[in-house]
């Protein structure tokens, strides 16, 4: 192919696809490392260290300790769409709403232990635009996986189980996380299961 025609729709400054999958899987890496040691406690050669690679190589892919820490609050990291990407290969809808959870979750996790590191860094506030988008973008997911799942529902009553769903994740979170994941996964799981009646039992028994 002429080299003229290789025009690339990346916008400019954005790193390719996979420049921004092998960050992904750098941080999910250090992620034991990122929870111990806490902000103060990392340096670019430890996290360098804990990629196996040198610092000079590291910089390849992350040019500060910051840009690194908090990878998952970058608007042009796609990281919640790169979890939530196996969605697309399941085709029944049960399952997806299933599996959605358990991504979720993951996804809480991360962006949760992301914005403790970004407020011990102080720069937690130009963050929140973003942490809100991404709060509503996982009730929207929910609310179209339950109609799709549960026909019977309305979008009213889908919209407020979805508020529900994440409103337990993000609370199983901040209250300590009992449990560990599994729990709020049964527990989120368990309210989703009950959507089995009808819908004037639905309506009557989850006034949410």
């Amino acid at each position: 192919m002429h080299p003229v025609a290789l025009v690339s729709s990346r916008p400019r400054g954005r790193p390719s696809e996979d420049k921004l999958a092998r960050r992904a899987d750098m941080w999910k890496r250090v992620r034991p490392e990122l929870e111990a040691r806490r902000y103060r406690g990392l340096t670019i050669k430890g996290l360098a260290r804990a990629c196996n690679l040198s610092p000079s190589a590291l910089y390849h892919y992350f040019r500060s300790k910051e840009e690194f820490v908090l990878f998952p609050l970058s608007a042009d990291s796609g990281y919640c769409e790169r979890l939530a990407a196996p969605l697309h290969a399941v085709r029944d809808p049960g399952v997806r709403l299933r599996t959605a959870i358990g991504i979720a979750v993951s996804a809480h996790l991360d962006l949760s232990l992301a914005s403790e590191l970004a407020a011990e860094a102080g720069c937690l506030e130009q963050y929140r635009p973003y942490l809100l988008e991404k709060y509503d973008d996982g009730r929207q997911m929910f609310a179209d996986l339950l109609r799709s799942a549960k026909p019977f529902l309305d979008a009213s009553a889908a919209d407020q189980i979805a508020d529900r769903i994440v409103a337990l994740i993000a609370g199983w979170y901040w209250s300590g996380r009992q449990g560990g994941s599994e729990a709020v996964i049964e527990s989120v799981q368990t309210e989703i299961d009950a959507l089995g009646w009808t819908a004037p039992e639905l309506i009557e028994n989850h006034a949410l």
